[in-house]
């Protein structure tokens, strides 16, 4: 339990989530410049707004080196997770209708 708690409050875990969150808006994006079907611009809006709510409380996490980081990180990324599990889903769904 300890070892997840650890691993679940290090800014990595922010890091991860916040590439997962890049490189799936700049895939769509080159997907959708490509074919020209797939998600616009204002579909990807909330998951742009979650990779910067998670860049800034990387930034603190780094920055202040504290528990209260720490428990920011780990709240970030309780909401953030969903949000990602959620987008990959809604991927897999658009890929289905197009």
């Amino acid at each position: 339990m300890q070892a997840f708690l650890n691993f679940t409050t290090s800014p990595w875990v922010g890091v991860m989530v916040l590439a997962v969150l890049i490189v799936e808006g700049a895939g769509l994006a080159l997907y959708r410049a490509s074919t020209g079907r797939g998600p616009t611009f204002p579909a990807l809006l909330p998951f742009l707004g979650a990779g910067c709510a998670f860049a800034v409380t990387l930034v603190a996490a780094l920055a202040l080196r504290s528990d209260a980081a720490a428990a920011t990180m780990t709240q970030a990324a309780s909401i953030g997770l969903p949000l990602v599990a959620a987008f990959l889903f809604h991927v897999w769904d658009l890929k289905k209708r197009w």
